[in-house]
């Protein structure tokens, strides 16, 4: 039926296909139709937005990865433009410095970013950094995610503190996975809707804005800025399977690749 479908199903598909010689791209052909699927039943008020598992931010991408790198890309340009722009209410500034909290966190989902916990911060010789669990690779590979926490971080941290084991203040202690995952929803819904009417008051920026820009733009800004070569990047991306791969020679150098993305906010302090 087409309410049992969820995530977890559309990734085990991809899976499945896999493990008995198909291709990804076979099981991905296979998705598009289906996705086409919830899209009419969704456009004809059979299902609501909610019921559909393709819209979800954790769902697998169909698209090719260099189309939809192309899609959510901002330039060096549109990125300075955005850090430059005043937002006009609370929920625009909260917005406008979520965004910047996922840019600045090589490229972190929003969904990874609603349940980081305190108690996933440690301290070694290069300073404090949050080790996790992506919600993407999580069950599929044992590799975790490291990023060190930059001032520019922690003050984005400061000023959305949660009230118990979250780091931010989205969601309350004792909420159920199924209850976090309908929050999600409503959170992102309103954080696109500013970041969109944060970028109307500047040029040359998407006409829609949204939390992909910042996850998609991290990867490329740090190649632009830092020279590093694909496998590098892949590396540093806290989304990417090869996060730990050993492509990185050090701890310093990937820490070092990764404050590039904190340095937009940095300069703009300084002027």
């Amino acid at each position: 039926m087409i309410y049992d479908i969820d995530i977890s199903w559309l990734h085990e598909f991809i899976e499945y296909h896999v493990e008995i010689g198909n291709s990804e791209e076979t099981a991905k052909s296979y998705l598009r139709q289906l996705r086409a699927v919830y899209t009419s039943a969704w456009k004809k008020g059979v299902i609501s937005g909610r019921d559909n598992p393709f819209t979800d931010d954790d769902a697998p991408s169909l698209d090719s990865n260099k189309r939809r790198t192309k899609q959510f890309n901002l330039s060096k340009e549109q990125i300075e433009t955005l850090v430059g722009l005043e937002p006009t209410s609370y929920h625009m500034k909260k917005a406008k410095d979520i965004f910047f909290f996922l840019f600045m966190f090589s490229g972190l989902r929003f969904s990874d970013m609603l349940i980081l916990e305190y108690d996933w911060i440690l301290t070694d010789e290069l300073g404090k950094r949050i080790d996790f669990d992506p919600v993407k690779t999580k069950g599929r590979t044992n590799l975790k995610g490291e990023v060190w926490i930059t001032p520019e971080i922690q003050e984005i941290m400061d000023r959305y503190p949660g009230g118990g084991k979250y780091i931010f203040d989205f969601l309350e202690d004792d909420m159920t996975l199924e209850a976090i995952k309908k929050k999600k929803h409503s959170i992102i819904a309103n954080v696109n809707d500013n970041l969109t009417k944060l970028a109307h008051k500047g040029v040359k920026l998407p006409s829609k804005l949204s939390t992909y820009h910042a996850r998609y733009s991290a990867a490329s800004f740090i190649s632009r800025e830092t020279g590093a070569s694909k496998e590098e990047v892949s590396e540093q991306m806290v989304n990417s399977p090869k996060m730990a791969s050993g492509y990185i020679d050090t701890p310093e150098k990937k820490k070092a690749m990764q404050s590039v993305l904190s340095n937009v906010l940095k300069k703009d302090k300084n002027e």
